[in-house]
C-alpha cells in the first residue's frame, strides 16, 4: 500500500496482525529507509492504535530523511525499540 508522508513523498507499507500482536512497516519511496514496528495487544476497536502506529512510522521516516515532519515540527519524538 502506498501512503503519503507528511514531509513530502510516499512510503510503502504492509500490516500484519495475529491475535495479541500487530506489525506495521514502512519503506521510503526510494527504498533507502525502513521502519518496522511490532507491538503486543490487539489495539483499540476505534482504529486509534493504527492511527498512532502510522503516525510513528511517518515521523521516523521523515526524521531519517532529514525532512520536516508536519506532525512534530520536524523532530523525531525519539521512539526506540
Amino acid at each position: 500500500m502506498e501512503l503519503p508522508l507528511t514531509c513530502g513523498g510516499v512510503y510503502y507499507s504492509h500490516a500484519g496482525d495475529l491475535i495479541g500482536h500487530t506489525t506495521r512497516d514502512g519503506v521510503s519511496g526510494d527504498g533507502h529507509r525502513t521502519v518496522v514496528l511490532q507491538a503486543t495487544g490487539d489495539g483499540a476497536s476505534d482504529l486509534s492504535t493504527e492511527v498512532a502506529q502510522n503516525a510513528l512510522i511517518d515521523t521516523e521516516l521523515c526524521a531519517a530523511a532529514g525532512r520536516i515532519c508536519a506532525r512534530h515540527g520536524g523532530r523525531s519524538r525519539g521512539f526506540a525499540a
